[in-house]
């Protein structure tokens, strides 16, 4: 008789060439990550409107608003320097430790 394997165990192969949803959704935002960098414009064009969306439904899921709804109260939760980030278009891109930072606040909301 063949061995078996333990029961719950997986075969220990992965394959990285699938395009599953999590691979989908980090594509999603690394890819235009890495053509924004360095770029004001196609950062202000590309990304800054999509962390505003995050914002937005970080929002509306927790607090039942959108900065477009109740731009004080989202003002309050979101902080002044978050808020200012969306709220005006900076004159470079931030650097990955500036997006991480700022990454790191739309969590908290």
């Amino acid at each position: 008789p063949g061995a078996r394997a333990p029961v719950g165990e997986e075969p220990g192969t992965w394959n990285w060439a699938a395009q599953d949803a999590l691979r989908a959704a980090i594509n999603g935002w690394e890819r235009p990550l890495e053509w924004s960098s360095g770029n004001r414009e196609r950062f202000t064009e590309r990304i800054l409107p999509r962390l505003g969306e995050l914002a937005d439904e970080r929002l509306r899921q927790r607090h039942g608003l959108t900065r477009d709804s109740d731009p004080a109260r989202a003002r309050t939760l979101l902080g002044e320097p978050l808020w200012t980030f969306l709220a005006t278009p900076s004159r470079r891109p931030p650097s990955p430790r500036d997006l991480a930072a700022i990454v790191a606040e739309l969590e908290k909301i």
